[in-house]
């Protein structure tokens, strides 16, 4: 399946099923239960935001052209752009471990 097309079903999903079990709680854990959603779309938010720049900034230091999974396997391998580089800076892959 499509990587975007995944990640927008996988949001419809979460999304629907968030709402409907905060619907299922008893009234008084509702807010408690709407905070902790709040709480998780944002960690998960930020995650994926990590995720995503790191990518983008290993695509970038790359010398060759490199596909998502090559990509992933450069930073499963530990040769990760740092995503704190700035926006001014080239992105350099770190030296095998």
């Amino acid at each position: 399946m499509n990587p975007f097309l995944k990640d927008l079903v996988g949001a419809g999903t979460r999304t629907t099923l968030a709402v409907y079990l905060v619907d299922l709680l008893p009234e008084e854990y509702r807010e408690l239960g709407k905070a902790a959603v709040v709480l998780v779309v944002g960690v998960w938010s930020f995650y994926q935001k990590y995720v995503g720049r790191q990518k983008l900034l290993t695509a970038a230091a790359s010398s060759v052209s490199m596909s998502e999974a090559e990509i992933i396997e450069t930073i499963a391998n530990g040769r990760a752009v740092r995503v704190t580089t700035p926006a001014e800076t080239v992105p350099l892959i770190r030296p095998s471990r």
